[in-house]
């Protein structure tokens, strides 16, 4: 793996080598200290990833990015930068895959650049650029999530300070009572405190519950008609929650669980893209109606890609933990493992379980008796009135 850095401060780029120094056997890095030598160098050789600051004399990060963006769009680039200048970061969204604020430490700045590699089937598909480019707008990580994970990552996580972020958002708000009083966890009275709701469903759910309620509020109208903002929301949240029962089931892993439920709310997040794209609905419609296709063979058909990878693209970018993204961008496919299960295998599971119980059976008949019955029972118990 090649990575080129480019910073217009010699110590900086010092700095780099020392913290990497480490990587030399594992990475080829390369340091330039313009854009214009950097466009010299990639234009002469192969680079897999770009490591870029933004403000620079002569021509800026910005610039570099657009140009390569245009001319070598299978190169992952990320922005290295001290700048907070908003309308820089406005312009780096749509051209950057990644942003790190610098003073960056060397283990997150490793850790960033393997993550991102190893995602690099979501982040430089071609298909998934074609699909990409035509959305006026990605969406960014909300405001309110970002100021929840700088207050859970804190020294001292304080609950007072979690709860007035939750509270000054009423759309969040209503969206953690409905789902703590909803029937999967069959409490005896009605919450009406955050607090409360916070205890019941973990940090975990609460991260996954504010971003998904958070960019579906900010989402433009849809233009498809294809399916609604709620019924996109109700089913994810059903699938969310038929994730964790099954991944605890099959695994006796309450923590781990919690991650799958993650994986299940926003294993769909990708429709709020594609359905962005020009003519969605008729091309979709077309094929549909030849046969009886699903619409994940739909979007393939149509798009070269489908929103399980767009979806995956947008957690990539927003640098979501890998087993979550791998669990969004493989949902659709038929390979599911029951004896050591991931996320991704819960939420299959949950979709043939939501759509099909028959097909959900079959697919537990190769397991432990006992566990199978105690999924298909945990299951059960929720069956229609999950949300109820």
């Amino acid at each position: 793996m090649k990575i080129l850095f480019v910073d217009d401060e010699k110590n900086i780029l010092s700095g780099l080598k020392r913290m990497l120094h480490s990587q030399s056997k594992e990475w080829e890095m390369v340091f330039l200290d313009t854009a214009e030598e950097a466009i010299q160098y990639i234009d002469n050789e192969k680079v897999d990833i770009l490591v870029t600051d933004m403000k620079m004399p002569g021509m800026d990060g910005i610039s570099l990015l657009d140009y390569v963006t245009i001319n070598y769009p299978e190169v992952i680039r990320i922005i290295l930068t001290g700048h907070t200048d908003e309308k820089y970061i406005i312009r780096s969204v749509r051209i950057s895959h990644q942003f790190i604020l610098k003073p960056c430490s060397k283990d997150e700045l490793i850790t960033r650049i393997k993550k991102i590699y190893n995602l690099k089937k979501y982040i430089v598909n071609e298909d998934i650029t074609k699909v990409i480019s035509q959305i006026e707008k990605i969406p960014a990580l909300p405001e309110n999530y970002l100021r929840l994970e700088k207050e859970l990552n804190s020294e001292a996580p304080s609950m007072h300070k979690i709860c007035d972020i939750i509270e000054k958002e009423p759309a969040v708000s209503a969206k953690l009572l409905q789902i703590v009083n909803s029937a999967y966890f069959n409490l005896p009275s009605t919450v009406v405190d955050i607090q409360q709701a916070l205890n019941i469903l973990g940090l975990n759910s609460l991260r996954s519950i504010v971003l998904y309620s958070e960019i579906f509020q900010k989402t433009p109208p849809l233009k498809t008609k294809l399916f609604t903002l709620d019924k996109l929301w109700l089913h994810s949240l059903r699938i969310a929650n038929l994730s964790k029962v099954i991944f605890e089931g099959l695994t006796g892993n309450s923590f781990l669980a919690k991650h799958a439920y993650i994986a299940g709310l926003l294993h769909d997040i990708g429709y709020l893209l594609i359905s962005q794209t020009e003519n969605y609905d008729l091309k979709l419609t077309a094929y549909l109606n030849e046969e009886n296709n699903s619409f994940h063979d739909a979007e393939l058909h149509s798009f070269g890609t489908t929103h399980a990878e767009i979806g995956a693209y947008l957690l990539s970018v927003w640098n979501l933990p890998e087993p979550i993204v791998n669990a969004v961008g493989e949902h659709h496919s038929s390979e599911i493992n029951v004896n050591e299960p991931e996320f991704s295998d819960a939420v299959k599971l949950a979709q043939l379980f939501d759509t099909n119980e028959s097909e959900f059976e079959k697919e537990l008949s190769a397991i432990d008796p006992n566990i199978k019955n105690k999924v298909i029972k945990s299951l059960q118990t929720m069956n229609e009135n999950i949300l109820t």
